[in-house]
């Protein structure tokens, strides 16, 4: 008897399950507790040597099963788990544990090690340094996901040896011999060490691997206790161009509700990088006005809305398979694609629908709506689809991994933005990836008219626009779509050439290297 379970219980991991059949989550461990005998448990990972709280994990999974009976496995790495790993894992949480406040210590004296250095960079003569240490690595579709493809990829047309140090999912057609997947080295069993620590061991690892090589510039999406893009940068005295997408600090407390520790040396991370980036591209004009808040000049702040790959997402993309799979050929469908994070406004989406129906008799065997993607407003949104007597008419097809988004997208004859306002009530920075997406895909856009996105949508022009928030409003936008074949096509057709046009992830990169060039950081 053979199970399989996944162990990184992350919502968009998409593990390659090949035929193994049942899978199930750490947490239904207890289905097994049938059998009168030991099972072979195989636990799935997005990285055999990234598993945070692993100590724990195996604890719970040898307290049912006992020894020999667990295959730890990646979609590259197996590993049977013996008696002998989890003693070794028990001593190494107790000796992290003892290491702790000297962790600390070697972070602050970094910090201010990289404060002091006041020498003037110049261009290096390799081509660039990507870096990626967000530790999200089972995440493998998103907005995060997407910008990151976007940015190497277009960096690599102009890069063609850019090295890519990555602790995080990339697609495969972008896994070549210069990029370099970086694996937890300590900490493991504590995941806010494990992020600071990443600074010593991922270090270690680029300057082991780049050696004398002083690389043009180095770029770093920026992650909360992580400051590895600037200490590069120093080490070899390059322009250091920093990705803002807004502060990791505010979102931990305001999208997460995290009460995170350490928060000083958090505060004085994004400082350094602040204060160290020669170039930050942030990607809404709300971002920039929060960092000149913060006191950041804002000539060295560039405003860079995300991008698309207009080949990826494109009218071309036949999405009748999905279509066939869900029996939606003879139906207007409503797509919505996200994480279902708080501001992207599932739950209002599905009140809508639910009051579409309602409104609208006839539309019963005539629309359906597919939610693509999950997280944490999803049961919120079924809930209400269920109240309203709409669930039967919705399909919640759950995450997607990226390179099978345009297929889903193509399956939709609309496609709605329903972002709200922040909660706090600080103006929306975002720049909506899945927006350009849909632009891309030629597809009419029914969207909340919010900062950004009513900057890039124009109505009745490349989409409909609907006040924020206001389920009549949103109503009555997307029954004009329903009802109007002609509308839609016009409305898709403008808003793929503007796609086409503006939003390239080509046009996106070509922005940061004039503007390196312009403040004669770049030749």
């Amino acid at each position: 008897m053979r199970r399989t379970y996944v162990i990184d219980d992350i919502l968009l991991f998409n593990p390659n399950l090949s035929d193994d059949g049942d899978v199930y989550y750490l947490n239904e461990l207890n289905k097994n507790r049938k059998y009168k005998w030991n099972p072979i448990i195989e636990f799935i990972t997005a990285d055999i040597y990234s598993i945070i709280d692993i100590t724990n994990k195996m604890l719970i999974v040898f307290g049912f099963f006992g020894p020999l009976t667990v295959i730890l496995r990646d979609d590259t790495k197996k590993k049977i788990v013996t008696v002998i790993d989890l003693l070794f894992l028990m001593a190494n949480k107790e000796w992290d544990n003892k290491r702790k406040s000297e962790l600390t210590d070697k972070v602050n004296a970094d910090i201010d090690n990289i404060l002091k250095r006041k020498s003037k960079k110049t261009q290096g003569i390799s081509d660039s340094v990507y870096i990626k240490t967000t530790m999200c690595f089972g995440i493998q579709s998103g907005g995060a996901v997407a910008h990151s493809a976007g940015v190497i990829s277009a960096m690599k047309t102009i890069f063609s040896d850019m090295e890519v140090y990555t602790t995080d999912f990339l697609p495969e057609k972008l896994m070549d011999g210069n990029v370099t997947k970086i694996s937890l080295a300590g900490f493991q069993d504590y995941y806010y060490e494990a992020k600071m620590y990443l600074n010593i061991s991922a270090y270690n690892e680029i300057i082991n691997r780049h050696g004398n090589k002083r690389p043009m510039f180095v770029y770093q999406r920026y992650s909360l206790y992580d400051y590895i893009g600037a200490r590069i940068s120093e080490k070899y005295n390059v322009p250091f161009v920093l990705e803002w997408n807004g502060s990791e600090i505010w979102i931990s407390k305001n999208w997460d509700n995290v009460k995170f520790q350490y928060r000083s040396i958090a505060e004085k991370i994004e400082r350094l990088n602040l204060e160290k980036a020669d170039l930050i591209t942030c990607v809404s004009k709300e971002l920039k006005a929060s960092l000149i808040s913060l006191g950041v000049p804002g000539d060295k702040i560039l405003v860079n809305f995300n991008g698309v790959d207009i080949n990826k997402f494109s009218p071309s993309v036949n999405g009748d398979g999905i279509r066939k799979k869900y029996g939606t050929e003879d139906r207007i469908v409503i797509g919505f694609c996200g994480s279902f994070a708080k501001f992207h406004g599932a739950e209002i989406l599905a009140e809508t629908f639910g009051n579409i129906l309602n409104h609208h008799r006839n539309y019963k065997n005539k629309i359906t709506l597919m939610m693509i993607g999950e997280g944490s407003t999803l049961v919120n949104v079924k809930r209400i689809l269920k109240r309203n007597r709409a669930i039967d008419n919705a399909i919640c097809v759950g995450s997607v991994a990226a390179d099978d988004v345009p297929e889903y997208l193509a399956a939709c004859d609309i496609l709605v933005a329903s972002h709200i306002p922040n909660n706090d009530g600080s103006e929306f920075f975002g720049s909506p990836t899945k927006l350009f997406e849909y632009m891309a895909m030629g597809k009419a856009i029914a969207a909340a008219e919010l900062n950004q996105i009513g900057e890039i949508l124009h109505d009745n022009k490349n989409a409909l626009l609907f006040e924020p928030g206001d389920i009549d409003e949103m109503e009555e936008t997307i029954v004009s779509l329903i009802e109007d074949d002609n509308l839609r096509m016009r409305l898709g057709k403008q808003a793929r050439d503007d796609a086409g046009r503006y939003h390239t992830w080509d046009i996106h990169v070509d922005r940061i290297i004039v503007r390196l060039r312009e403040m004669g950081l770049l030749k």
